[in-house]
């Protein structure tokens, strides 16, 4: 018997997708409605950030490599405003280039946990599920 997960249990997650890839962020989103989540994809770090202040969200997948403003960048913003009100958003990084290096700067910037790409679906939502149950025993 399989056992049920965070993300099958609670009402579905709205997730803010930030990929500039259109065929990857068609096909990170088939992953993730097929969790019943609901997906908003941004393209660029911009349209990330003023997405996130005007609609609500249960979690944030970056691609580090944005045009413009990086995944690593659009965190720091994110994490710096939420230092006023105490919240904390889950954020993943999607970075098809990992390095150690750029890993340990992206969590220093507030990044929750690395995701490498392409994915599959049951890496992805593991790594969801992880994060989600990290960030809720803190």
């Amino acid at each position: 018997m399989e056992s049920t997960t965070l993300m099958e249990t609670t009402a579905p997650l709205r997730i803010l997708l930030v990929e500039d890839d259109p065929a990857l962020a068609r096909l990170l989103q088939i992953f993730l409605k097929m969790k019943a989540c609901q997906v908003v994809v941004a393209t660029t770090g911009q349209e990330a950030l003023d997405l996130w202040e005007t609609e609500e969200f249960d979690l944030i997948l970056m691609d580090v490599n944005l045009p413009g403003m990086s995944g690593i960048d659009v965190t720091g913003v994110i994490r710096d405003r939420e230092m006023a009100s105490g919240a904390h958003i889950p954020i993943i990084a999607l970075t098809a280039h990992f390095r150690q290096e750029a890993a340990s700067q992206g969590l220093a910037a507030g990044l929750d946990e690395y995701l490498p790409k392409p994915t599959n679906p049951e890496t992805l939502y593991n790594a969801i599920q992880l994060t989600l149950q990290k960030l809720s025993r803190s």
